[in-house]
């Protein structure tokens, strides 16, 4: 199953989307086979096979999938674990494809608030590397979020309210914690 995971995206970056369907799919049924339905090793498969469906316009596949692999991560790592936001963008990106930005909007913002929380831990026990790497990853989660205010929902001010507020909060934690490390 593991060889699947890995030619699925190659062939997707293809641009040959039915086929990296065929092995997520094939990889998943493996999986669920050795593991069980709902087993937290299959998240990696299920976010494979959600960005292969929204690659293909099969939103509403993909939104069922990006909940099922949510549910399977707040499940085995609690709600405000870092994989729970990646898991929030995943079905909040999902969500965008099938309903509306408005409907995706809580999704990012949860995920969002994660990652703020997350900020403090890991700048207060993290390298300077492990940090850089860290707000690398949530840089890309914030961006998305931007770019969906910017593009989709700026008419509606909650949405811009938020995607300002989420920029100045990230560098207030940011800042705070920079601060912190110099005394």
């Amino acid at each position: 199953a593991g060889t699947l995971d890995v030619l699925a995206p190659l062939y997707l970056w293809q641009g040959k989307g039915i086929e990296a369907e065929i092995f997520t799919k094939r990889s998943l049924k493996i999986g669920e086979q050795a593991l069980g339905f709902d087993h937290p090793h299959l998240v990696p498969t299920l976010t494979n096979l959600v960005a292969v469906y929204n690659h293909l316009g099969k939103f509403t596949e993909a939104e069922l999938l990006a909940q099922r692999s949510l549910n399977i991560t707040e499940k085995s790592l609690g709600p405000n674990h870092p994989h729970v936001a990646m898991a929030l963008n995943v079905l909040g990106t999902s969500t965008m494809g099938l309903h509306s930005p408005q409907e995706a909007l809580p999704y990012f913002e949860r995920g969002l608030r994660i990652d703020e929380h997350t900020i403090n831990n890991v700048f207060s026990l993290s390298s300077e590397q492990e940090k850089a790497k860290f707000l690398l990853l949530v840089g890309h989660r914030l961006d998305t979020f931007q770019n969906l205010v910017v593009r989709e929902l700026s008419a509606n001010s909650q949405a811009v309210r938020l995607g300002l507020d989420a920029v100045l909060r990230r560098k207030g934690i940011i800042l705070d914690a920079l601060a912190r490390e110099r005394t």
